[in-house]
């Protein structure tokens, strides 16, 4: 069974108002997705990134990270977003882990 955590949360939410500035797996500062997870105190040895923009629909985009989530390696996962009301844009970051 999937879980969550308040690291990993803290962490994707992070991540989805960094793609509000920069839309990408790089972060604004110039890092690898990765080093959110070390800024969040959060330990794994396994991470992926989905990211989405261009809807506000959650279960569009948990459709499209299926085939992530479900891997056998994953065990738990974090959902951020983030709308920006000046170019009416919504940012989503999935991070999924071990």
């Amino acid at each position: 069974a999937l879980t969550s955590d308040a690291a990993l949360c803290k962490a994707a939410d992070t991540r989805a108002q960094e793609l509000a500035q920069s839309f990408g797996h790089t972060r604004p500062d110039g890092r690898e997705f990765q080093t959110v997870l070390e800024d969040a105190s959060y330990d794994c040895e396994y991470a992926t990134e989905d990211i989405y923009t261009g809807t506000t629909n959650l279960e569009e985009v948990l459709t499209k990270a299926m085939t992530d989530v479900f891997s056998s390696e994953v065990k738990k996962i974090a959902v951020g977003y983030c709308y920006n009301e000046a170019t009416a844009t919504g940012y989503w970051a999935i991070l999924i882990t071990e």
